[in-house]
């Protein structure tokens, strides 16, 4: 997962191998890492809006609406994870975020 260069920029300083060993290796899963996403051009601000609101076509609404839908796509179709007999439950899937905000609150 991580053999290249582009897989692993920016998870080490140094560019280092990186191994993941399993310690649970009969409960197989799956990570994605996603690229962070620019502004499209000219953002549109509302400044009706207060001004914590994350605005619709912003690079964090977008990113949220990206997970939600591809979450959305693992329920509606019965994904399932490799080894598991289930199809993906809502319970089955972690997102590990680098801080909080905006996503998770204050």
């Amino acid at each position: 997962m991580f053999e290249t260069e582009a897989a692993r920029s920016g998870l080490t300083v140094s560019g280092a191998h990186i191994a993941h060993l399993a310690h649970r290796d009969t409960a197989k899963g799956g990570i994605e890492f996603w690229p962070a996403l620019a502004p499209d051009g000219e953002e549109e601000v509302d400044y009706y809006a207060p001004v914590d609101t994350v605005q619709r076509q912003s690079p964090v609404a977008r990113l949220a609406a990206q997970v939600a839908d591809k979450i959305a796509a693992w329920l509606n179709h019965a994904a399932r994870l490799p080894g598991h007999d289930h199809a993906i439950a809502p319970r089955d899937i972690m997102i590990l975020l680098p801080r909080r905000e905006p996503f998770g609150g204050k």
